[in-house]
Order: C-alpha cells, then sequence, then structure tokens
C-alpha cells in the first residue's frame, strides 16, 4: 500500500494537472441580496380605562423593563394589544 500511497503522490507532483481533476469546486453566489426594508416598531399599546387587567400588565411589562427583560416586555405588549379583542391599541 505505502508503494502505491508513493507512486500516486509522485504522479500528482509531476503532473499537476491531475491534482486538479479530483477536486470539484461549488459555484459561489458572487451578488448581493436586495436590501432588507423594515418599518418603524409600533408605538406601545396602553391599557383601557378602568380595566384591573390592563393595569396589572403595565405593571408587569414597567417591572420587566426595569429589570432590562425585554423579551418579557415585548411579550406583555403581544398581551396587552390582543386583550380585550385589541382594544387597548
Amino acid at each position: 500500500m505505502a508503494g502505491l500511497q508513493r507512486r500516486i503522490i509522485e504522479n500528482i507532483l509531476t503532473q499537476p494537472q491531475l491534482a486538479v481533476h479530483s477536486v470539484s469546486f461549488m459555484p459561489t453566489k458572487t451578488t448581493m441580496s436586495p436590501p432588507v426594508y423594515l418599518s418603524l416598531p409600533s408605538p406601545e399599546p396602553q391599557p383601557v380605562d378602568g380595566c384591573g387587567v390592563c393595569r396589572a400588565l403595565v405593571g408587569q411589562r414597567a417591572e420587566a423593563r426595569g429589570r432590562g427583560d425585554l423579551s418579557r416586555v415585548t411579550d406583555l405588549n403581544v398581551e396587552l394589544r390582543s386583550h380585550h379583542d385589541g382594544a387597548g391599541q
């Protein structure tokens, strides 16, 4: 086996065109994708006057923001928007 490996290496070194044929190349995309356009974030939903659930959600949102838990702030915004079938928008 060592003799065969030596002969293969000698062939590649003396005939470099043989080595090129053993490598396959993948086509590479060289152009950029079009830009992504994002809208501005929606304003935070406001509580419905006189609703205790809305008031509690707004309080939890303030606490989460104070802790730096912006994921929870987003979750509470979604919950507040869907509360009262969107009446808090």
